[in-house]
């Protein structure tokens, strides 16, 4: 790898990056979002530490494409289904 890029191959970070940020934002009451916020809390301590340096943070920014929005909203709508069920 010569330099890292958001895409690598046919996979983009990006989209997938914003896809998960959208579930997380939009359904933070669902269980799912609070397990997986708790795992990644109890088993990746380092991510609730503050950076010791800046970060270049421009990408973060960048404006998501539909396609991620799309399937982050087919996510959430599965979700609702399945909560109305029950």
């Amino acid at each position: 790898m010569e330099k890292w890029s958001w895409k690598d191959g046919v996979f983009d970070y990006q989209k997938i990056y914003d896809m998960t940020v959208k579930i997380f934002e939009s359904a933070p009451d669902h269980q799912w979002v609070i397990e997986t916020l708790k795992w990644w809390n109890e088993n990746v301590p380092e991510l609730k530490s503050k950076p010791k340096r800046k970060r270049n943070r421009r990408a973060v920014f960048e404006q998501p494409d539909d396609e991620s929005d799309d399937a982050a909203e087919e996510v959430l709508q599965m979700w609702r289904a399945q909560d109305s069920e029950q």
